[in-house]
């Protein structure tokens, strides 16, 4: 029996902007922006953050080359696995990686890092990488229930999170011959209108403009949308719901700086355009999720991850028609 194609949003995403070398071998997104969003999903959703999290005090912030000593640290512990670090092991690695060179005084140069800012991070790093928990400060763990409540509070969004609301729902579906897997952040049911509703929480820095922009476009999140939406046959199922209407895909965006909360509504004239391939508000061209699937199985299929379909069919000829 022939295995069927394994695939979800954030992979075909990578492919589409990185190349078929991402089937293989998926882009890892981290950061403080990617724990962030996942510190706000975990909190709306109930998760007991401190299994998953460790929260650390940065009562006087890193200066940049501090921050750098200490990430060197963090990375050079990782990779002989010691049990502990202390002022001897960060003395070792500055000099190895030539912090402070110029500095011969030890005591001024022990001065530069030895606050307690330092070694809360470098506990925090070190403490995580031994129990693969995220790392966050305790500013951002506050801005992160700031936002919650912000959500849950606001009247752009308080409504959202009324009712019979799901989060977290894990779903299975097969698309094009390929087998789709995905979470959906929140589904809404009103048992009244018959209705449900898929929702996304997004998180950034940035106003909402900033987002769609920076991220939304970037990382191709109407894929997400796109596919999310093939998931309504199975959620019905899974919580024997006959007779009810799939209503439009919505991203919940809210912005650390500006902390107002926006929704963002995918329409289906817009979700068809997804399917299809689209110009952008920004003169930029997207190929269609079916094209994209139908890609996807051809590199599967000749078991060719390093060039694409389309440079191999041109002979390595890449006409150049505007810049």
């Amino acid at each position: 029996m022939k295995t069927m194609i394994k695939t979800s949003y954030s992979r075909i995403s990578d492919f589409d902007r990185n190349g078929p070398s991402a089937l293989l071998e998926r882009e890892h997104i981290s950061g403080t922006g990617v724990s962030f969003g996942s510190l706000v999903d975990d909190l709306i959703s109930g998760v007991d953050v401190n299994d998953n999290y460790i929260f650390y005090d940065e009562t006087t912030p890193l200066t940049d080359t501090v921050r750098k000593l200490a990430d060197a640290v963090i990375e050079i512990a990782k990779e002989e696995d010691v049990s502990g670090i202390d002022t001897d092991y960060v003395l070792r690695v500055r000099k190895e990686r030539n912090f402070y060179a110029r500095l011969v005084d030890m005591k001024t140069i022990i001065g530069k890092f030895d606050n307690p800012s330092f070694w809360n991070y470098v506990e925090a790093h070190f403490v995580a990488n031994k129990t693969d928990r995220r790392i966050l400060s305790s500013e951002l763990h506050s801005q992160a229930i700031l936002c919650v409540d912000t959500l849950k509070t606001h009247s752009h969004t308080r409504n959202v999170f009324s009712g019979d609301v799901h989060y977290q729902e894990p779903f299975e579906v097969e698309l094009e011959g390929v087998l789709v897997r995905g979470i959906i952040d929140m589904v809404s049911i009103d048992h009244e209108t018959k209705t449900i509703q898929f929702r996304d929480l997004k998180t950034g820095a940035g106003t909402y403009n900033e987002f769609l922009y920076s991220s939304f476009y970037k990382y191709r999140y109407f894929i997400q949308s796109y596919l999310y939406m093939h998931a309504f046959q199975q959620v019905c199922e899974a919580h024997c719901l006959v007779g009810y209407k799939l209503l439009d895909f919505q991203f919940v965006y809210i912005g650390r700086k500006q902390n107002v909360p926006v929704i963002l509504n995918i329409s289906d004239s817009f979700q068809m355009k997804v399917e299809s391939g689209f110009t952008s508000r920004y003169n930029v061209q997207y190929r269609g999720v079916k094209e994209l699937i139908e890609l996807i199985k051809w590199h599967y299929k000749y078991q060719e991850f390093e060039y694409s379909k389309a440079l191999l069919d041109a002979n390595g000829l890449i006409e150049i028609d505007s810049i």
